[in-house]
């Protein structure tokens, strides 16, 4: 389930920063939880200091990584808002951002759809016009050099703009936004079925530490 957040949080480095605070709270919240349990089950001992574990520190806020899916121009979750680091629902947080990713990666794959439809149906135009002036005005010189532009045109667009991956790219992180978004909603829905509150709290951020977890290597490198 961490894949989504993995790779939206190489493209959007404000995502980063509120997973990263969002591990901290999860396991400050879970060593709360550890040492509540250890006074419980002393409590008939001479409790001497406590020592929880300490949250880990020095954390280093990462840069996303240097590649063409980085860059602001192509970047398709560069306006993606990120979770309230601070929020008593951290999953829900987290669920409202998959939808939001999947909603906004939908939007952008209709839109480069639409607009290569455009510049395919242009590229054509001229295509044509290019071979009707040198096969039937018998104008070669005109349609040689619409017929040479067309086709420096289509190679230009397929190196810098490449929409085809663009859309397999844009289409595998709906993939994933929606099996993170349906994966928590099924945790949610199994959580609000827990009568105990301090459990309930629990089990949520140990959620949340489980897909955060593995995107240590983000924030520490």
């Amino acid at each position: 389930m961490s894949d989504f957040l993995r790779e939206a949080a190489r493209l959007q480095p404000a995502l980063l920063k509120s997973l990263q605070t969002l591990h901290r709270r999860a396991n400050a919240a879970i060593d709360e939880a550890a040492i509540a349990d250890t006074m419980l089950d002393a409590r008939d001992a001479a409790v001497g200091g406590g020592g929880g574990a300490a949250v880990s520190s020095g954390l280093r806020a990462a840069a996303s990584d240097t590649e063409t899916w980085g860059s602001s121009s192509v970047n398709p979750l560069r306006s993606l808002q990120a979770p309230d680091a601070f929020s008593v629902k951290p999953l829900v947080e987290l669920e409202l951002l998959a939808l939001r990713a999947a909603t906004m990666l939908r939007k952008r794959h209709a839109t480069e759809r639409r607009l290569s439809l455009v510049v395919t149906v242009v590229l054509g135009i001229f295509i044509g016009l290019g071979l009707f002036l040198a096969l039937v005005a018998q104008q070669v010189a005109p349609g040689a050099v619409l017929l040479v532009g067309a086709g420096l045109a289509f190679v230009l667009l397929r190196v810098k703009w490449q929409p085809y991956r663009r859309a397999a790219r844009t289409q595998h992180l709906v993939g994933l936004a929606d099996e993170l978004s349906t994966s928590l909603r099924a945790r949610l829905r199994a959580l609000d079925s827990v009568p105990d509150h301090p459990t309930r709290h629990l089990q949520q951020w140990k959620a949340v530490l489980e897909l955060t977890e593995p995107l240590r290597d983000l924030w520490e490198r």
